[in-house]
């Protein structure tokens, strides 16, 4: 039974970071990816946003981990990648003016997620950890609106570009849960975390560009730029199967990650009062594959 609790424990590393048994101290390496869902909060940040799509994309990362004794490690794990979405938005009514409102948008998001994670054993099926997380995000965000009026005749044509970097920091605690199925190597994990982060947001737009009839008059105005704190919380959840095909073999690990989140803009300056001052939520899902080396 041990060899199948240390091979549990020494998975869990992959999804947030783990543990398990070992008799003298031991390195963990590997490496995950997967395909992920970007449900954005930034739905909630403002009406021109409200009608914002899902993002996809990859993400992937190394996973290293130090067992020092039987029931205590160390770990560091990361994520990192590049998505994408876009919508178009039609017939939206603007009661201030009498249009009619076609957006179309688009947006391209890198987001790195980095945990460094301290272990303990509790028994033979469950842990705790404890650590520090690093969360980034940087938002590319393009958008084209056509308006007209009643006739149906267009009168108006905006061009937006903006970027919004969100760094964030602070502490994660969770429990992991593991056990073996039947004498093959195979096996089941979770692990479910709560997190509290501070952070910054900081808005910087390009000079708006605008169309209007009926001479087609050609306008821009000024750029935009602000920054204000943030604070975060959030719970993560990530259920994991596998296999251990034995001494001298990867381990090989397919999960699902689940990260629900919200987010809270801190003492907006005046420059950012017309955006939302309550919680906003964030949600990324996905499966991923992994893979880990003993050493």
């Amino acid at each position: 039974m041990k060899k199948y609790f240390k091979v549990l424990l020494l998975i869990a590393v992959i999804t947030a970071g783990s543990f398990s048994p070992a008799s003298a101290t031991e390195y963990l390496l590997g490496l995950r990816g997967g395909y992920f869902v970007w449900d954005p909060w930034l739905k909630d940040l403002h009406p021109q946003f409200d009608q914002m799509g899902k993002g996809t994309g990859s993400l992937y990362g190394p996973v290293a981990s130090v067992l020092l004794t039987d029931d205590l490690s160390i770990s560091v794990s990361g994520l990192f990648g590049n998505q994408r979405g876009g919508d178009l938005s039609e017939g939206i009514y603007r009661e201030e003016d009498g249009t009619t409102q076609d957006l179309k948008f688009s947006f391209d998001i890198f987001r790195m997620d980095i945990d460094g994670v301290i272990n303990y054993r509790l028994g033979d099926n469950f842990k705790i950890f404890a650590g520090y997380k690093y969360w980034y995000m940087k938002t590319d965000y393009n958008a084209i609106e056509y308006r007209y009026d009643a006739a149906n005749t267009l009168v108006h044509v905006y061009r937006d570009d903006m970027t919004i970097t969100q760094p964030f920091n602070g502490p994660a605690a969770g429990l992991g849960f593991s056990l073996p199925i039947g004498a093959k190597g195979y096996f089941v994990a979770a692990n479910v975390s709560g997190l509290y982060l501070w952070g910054k947001f900081k808005y910087d737009s390009k000079p708006r560009v605008s169309i209007e009839g009926p001479l087609w008059a050609y306008n821009t105005e000024d750029a935009g730029e602000a920054e204000t704190d943030m604070k975060m919380y959030g719970v993560n959840i990530e259920p994991t199967i596998g296999v251990n095909p034995g001494e001298g073999y990867p381990i090989f690990t397919v999960g699902v990650r689940y990260q629900y989140n919200k987010l809270k803009i801190v003492d907006a300056p005046p420059e950012l009062q017309d955006m939302n001052q309550d919680w906003m939520t964030d949600k990324i899902y996905g499966m991923f594959v992994g893979v880990l080396y003993q050493i």
